[in-house]
């Protein structure tokens, strides 16, 4: 992006387009350094939007929550550009993370306690072994929730038991 940015200066404009996550507007228990590197692109992609503006370079900055496939995602992305939009906020519960987060900060501050709460603990040792997906299910993961990433995951045929 930042290699791009002159070149779309001297063309006389341009899209540059971020994908980070939801991750980057709300923080995730148990998963702080992914959220503080996401907070970091939404951030940067934030402020490099206000730069280049004079420049007709806009910047897009999509966070997603869960799997969206893959044509209606890049069909939503591609009328964000059209449109010049900053932020794109992927799917319903994404959407009402960020603006709970954004409105009432502490209440989503105490639902993300809870949340680690009911997250499975860290191994007692200490170790941070690396585990397949399939290790890691759960009847929430089975669930309704994210039955679209499931079927994104044998579309793309990205499941590993």
């Amino acid at each position: 992006m930042l290699e791009a940015a002159p070149r779309m200066r001297d063309d006389g404009g341009g899209r540059i387009v971020n994908v980070a996550s939801i991750g980057g507007l709300v923080a995730v228990p148990h998963l702080l350094s992914y959220s503080a590197s996401k907070f970091a692109l939404v951030g940067v992609s934030q402020g490099l939007r206000s730069e280049l503006a004079k420049d007709d370079v806009v910047v897009t900055t999509v966070c997603p929550l869960l799997t969206w496939s893959a044509p209606r995602a890049a069909e939503r992305i591609v009328l964000a550009c059209r449109r010049g939009e900053g932020r794109v906020v992927l799917g319903f519960p994404a959407k009402v993370l960020a603006t709970l987060d954004a409105l009432m900060p502490d209440l989503m501050a105490q639902a993300m306690a809870l949340t680690a709460r009911l997250l499975p603990a860290p191994p007692a040792n200490g170790s941070r072994a690396s585990k397949t997906g399939a290790e890691s299910e759960s009847p929430l993961t089975r669930g309704p929730l994210l039955a679209l990433n499931r079927r994104a995951e044998i579309t793309g045929n990205e499941r590993h038991n």
